[in-house]
Order: structure tokens, then C-alpha cells, then sequence
């Protein structure tokens, strides 16, 4: 077995182990919720990180998040193509979130098992272990939420309103509405092309993310 799939697998089981325990109830990595939930953790700011507002400002950054992976599959606005926006063609919210050069972190092995990259399931396993250390706190409150979301999503979609759904404007830019693309906050780069930044004052950041939606085109 390769060093790096006996490490991934290693770590992996060690998410899984440490997931169940305490205060916090996590689907194995392995399985579809879980492995969306760890998406879900992994993106959005922890009390102790800088962006870190509050435990609603997160909780909602995670269910929007979800929204763009949805809007990927089922919502793309006309004169796109799913190809052009999500860098693949699917129906399969884990191949949204597996498209070479989506989301930093998460992907197919050489097996094509979906799996993340040990930074990842690194720090999932450091905010269970907080969560766990003590009475349910703000940690174990996100951490189950994330996975909540993520259980609601394979039974009914997201359970949530899109908040973006009904953007016609930003500024003097048409757009489609709703959100396609969400980056880092402090990250020095944007995506560019077609994808329009969402103003603050709109929602467009929270939980230490910045969200996207596109530029309204001609069909």
C-alpha cells in the first residue's frame, strides 16, 4: 500500500473514531454527510479564528455554502453552462465539491474514493477534541449544526433559505442571483471572469468567506 493512501486511511480512521465520542456526533469521512459536513467545518471560522464573528455568522456561512454546491447541480442561470461554472458535468453534490481546482483540500484519490488532504481531517479532529473536552459549547454546537446540514441535505436539499436567490443587482452589474462561488476572505486572489462579489452590506460576507454570484448574461 502507497505511503500516502496508508496515511489518508490512518487519518481517516482517526476522524472517524474521535468524531463519535463526547459531545459531538459525526458521520464517518467516508460517508457522504460526513465527508460534506467536514467540507462544511473546514470552511468556515472557529471561535479562536481571526474572521470569527459569531456562532450565527458561521452557522449561516455553512448553509450558504451548501447553497452554492446545490446551485451548482440544479440552478445554473441561462446563458452558462454547469461546465463553464462548476468545472465539471453532474448531478452528484460530491463530484461538485471534487472538480479539479474547486475546492482547496477535497478530492478523488487515484482509486476515485473522495477523500480530503490530512490538513484537513487534521483540523477537524483538533475542533472535535476541543468540543469534547468539555460541557457542549460553541464548538460542539458547530460541529453537530455542520453535520445537521448536511444529513438535511441527502434527505431533502438544503435546509434553509438561500439568502441570495433573489439578487438582481450588485451596484451597476445585472446578475443571476444566488451564490456560485464562495473564497477565503484573506485570500489575496478572486475568481474573477463573470463571477460578481456579493457587497457586504448584503450578506456577501460571513463566517470568514466572501460569496460570488454571476454577472446576468443574454441566454
Amino acid at each position: 500500500m502507497p505511503a500516502r493512501l496508508s496515511l489518508c486511511l490512518v487519518l481517516v480512521a482517526l476522524a472517524s473514531r474521535s468524531a463519535t465520542a463526547g459531545s459531538v456526533d459525526l458521520a464517518p469521512a467516508y460517508d457522504k454527510a460526513g465527508f460534506v459536513a467536514r467540507l462544511l467545518i473546514n470552511e468556515v471560522s472557529f471561535p479562536g479564528d481571526p474572521c470569527y464573528r459569531s456562532e450565527e455568522d458561521s452557522m449561516r456561512c455553512m448553509l450558504e455554502i451548501l447553497w452554492v454546491l446545490d446551485n451548482r447541480i440544479r440552478h445554473i442561470p441561462p446563458g452558462y453552462t454547469q461546465e463553464r461554472v462548476a468545472n465539471t458535468r453532474t448531478r452528484d453534490i460530491i463530484d461538485i465539491i471534487t472538480a479539479p481546482g474547486q475546492v482547496e483540500g477535497f478530492y478523488r484519490d487515484s482509486d476515485g474514493r473522495f477523500t480530503a488532504s490530512s490538513r484537513v481531517f487534521a483540523r477537524v479532529d483538533y475542533l472535535v477534541q476541543i468540543a469534547n473536552e468539555g460541557p457542549p459549547g460553541r464548538f460542539a454546537r458547530l460541529l453537530n449544526h455542520a453535520q445537521a446540514l448536511a444529513r438535511d441535505y441527502f434527505a431533502s436539499r438544503p435546509a434553509g433559505e438561500d439568502k441570495f436567490a433573489s439578487l438582481r443587482r450588485v451596484g451597476r452589474d445585472p446578475v443571476t442571483g444566488r451564490a456560485f462561488a464562495w473564497m477565503t476572505s484573506d485570500m489575496p486572489y478572486r475568481p474573477g471572469g463573470d463571477f460578481i462579489s456579493i457587497p457586504r452590506q448584503l450578506g456577501g460576507a460571513q463566517g470568514g468567506n466572501h460569496f460570488y454570484t454571476l454577472r446576468r448574461g443574454e441566454p
